[in-house]
Parts: C-alpha cells; structure tokens; sequence
C-alpha cells in the first residue's frame, strides 16, 4: 500500500519516502496516515505499569530481563508484530503520525522500548546496545540502523522530558 496522499508529501517535503520525512511535523489525516499518540501512550503505560508490579515485587533485576523478554520478537509488547488493530502486523499503515510528526511503519516499537526502559532505570546507551543485539541475532544480521536507534533515543527522551524532577 502506497501513502494515500502521495502529492501532499512530494509536493510539501520533496520525497513520499516515510524514512525522509521522519520528523517533519505535519497534520496530515488520511486512511494512510493515522495519528496514533493515544494509542501508543496507552500502550505504553500499561507496559510500564506492569513492569513497575514486577520490580516492586522482584526487584530491578528481575524487572529488566522482564522487560527484555517481553519486548523480544512475537512476545507481547512486540508492538510491530503484535495483533494491535493500528500499530500491529498485517495493517496497511506505512507510517503514523506521533505527536505531531511523522514516523515510519516500526517506530512506535522503538520509542515504547526507550520511553519504558527510562522508566526501568535503564541507561540509554544499554538500550541501543540491547537494539543493535536484537538485530543482530534476528533473521537479517546486521546493526540497527541509524533511525531505530533514534527512535529509541527519542522514546528515552519524552519519558525523560515530561517526568524528571
């Protein structure tokens, strides 16, 4: 499936490339092109409010390997291949819009992993290592690219943003 209003992006932006347009702030409403801040944030605080059960029972410890394994391939806060009706596997979106900006079709896995793993105390720089290790082990080797570990920063900044002291 195609975006459904390609000439607004090449006419505006000067590609239809979701991965040249992440980041431009946009309101854009098409069937395509949905805005899914509600969505994501909700999942995203059901997933820290589950972790936050598991460290307050277990411990830190056990809360980041928790953590790990839920977010690990087909496992249920793997939002990319999960059954979600917007952000899941086998929806036609190529890209959403999160607050404002535009980003690609498997985005919104990489900011909850950030935003949640800020929560978890987790440094940021053992997030992106955790990124480049799950790609590395996956069907198709290689390092994270550049713009899943910005997602990943950007997840880690907005829950540092709107909750530091």
């Amino acid at each position: 499936d195609e975006i459904a209003t390609v000439s607004f992006f090449q006419d505006n932006f000067g590609t239809t490339d979701p991965s040249e347009l992440v980041g431009h702030y946009t309101y854009v409403g098409t069937d395509y092109v949905v805005d899914v801040t509600n969505s994501l944030n909700g999942l995203m605080a059901a997933f820290v409010q589950e972790l936050t059960s598991i460290a307050s029972g277990e411990g830190t410890i056990s809360a980041w390997q928790y953590m790990i394994d839920q977010f690990g391939t087909g496992q249920s806060w793997d939002i990319k291949n999960s059954q979600h009706p917007l952000l899941g596997a086998g929806t036609s979106y190529n890209s959403y819009i999160y607050f404002g900006h535009l980003i690609r079709y498997d985005a919104p896995g990489n900011i909850a992993f950030g935003m949640v793993g800020y929560h978890a105390k987790m440094p940021l720089s053992f997030l992106q290592a955790g990124g480049h290790y799950a790609q590395l082990i996956s069907k198709n080797p290689a390092l994270d690219d550049g713009y899943d570990q910005s997602m990943i920063e950007a997840g880690y900044n907005y829950w540092f943003q709107r909750h530091s002291d």
